[in-house]
Parts: C-alpha cells; structure tokens; sequence
C-alpha cells in the first residue's frame, strides 16, 4: 500500500521540477556573439541560439537582453523570445548645475512676466496714464 502512494506521488514532484526548469527570462549582458551558428554567450555562462526572427546583427559584447529559452539538458539553448535592454538615460553629473537651469520654456515665460511687469500690455490704462506722467 505504501508503494502505491510514493510511486505517484514521487512522478508528481519529477514532473513539477521538470516542467519549473523548462523556461527561464533572463536578464544578462551579451559576453560574445556568434553571428555564423546564432549563437549569443551570456554573462551569466549561458550559450542560447537566436531566433531566426531576430536580427542577431542588433547584438553585440555588453548589450544588455532580454532572453526566454529553455535551459533544461546542456546549452546551447534554444531562446523562444529575446529583446535588447535600451540603455538608461544619462543623468546629470552632481555638481553640473545643468539639474538647477531652466528649460528653455521656463526661461521664455520668465521674459514674458518681465515685460509685463515693467511696460505693462499695449491699451493697457495704467501704462497710459503713467507715461503722461512721466512728461510724455
């Protein structure tokens, strides 16, 4: 009776385990491209072949990607999916003081309020009425 029990039981974990390793998502940065075989190696030591839908000539050393493949048995594996990682965008180095300067339409709408202030807008009863003031 026990024998029953531990032979399904004991199919059912392989079958889990087996079937947990069939596919991975990785994340890693291209070692060596091998454009002849498809081949791209990968930081993390993995040999997996391309897609023939990819354009393997986009890769190249310390491009970061994006790679589904199954790695069960021994490499190369063969990659279902594969995307490059773009680049981050630079940031601004402390210090630069680019961080701290206006965008240009910041710096458009400051000479727009300065004008305002100091002539006031054109038919504008004050600015009249201050200009024959002054003597004019």
């Amino acid at each position: 009776m026990r024998k029953s029990l531990l032979a399904p039981i004991a199919t059912a974990l392989l079958l889990a385990t087996t079937t947990a390793a069939l596919a991975i998502d990785v994340t890693s940065t291209v070692r060596h491209v091998n454009v002849d075989e498809r081949i791209i190696l990968l930081a993390n030591g993995d040999k997996v072949i391309v897609p023939e839908d990819f354009d393997i000539s986009t890769l190249a050393p310390a491009i970061v990607v994006e790679v589904s493949y199954d790695n069960t048995g021994e490499g190369p594996y063969q990659a279902t999916s594969i995307s490059v990682v773009p680049p981050p965008a630079p940031q601004p180095a402390a210090g630069d003081g680019a961080a701290n300067e206006p965008s240009a339409e910041e710096a458009a709408e400051d000479v727009e309020d300065a004008r305002d202030s100091d002539a006031g807008e054109p038919g504008d009863p004050d600015a009249e009425l201050d200009s024959e003031e002054a003597g004019g």
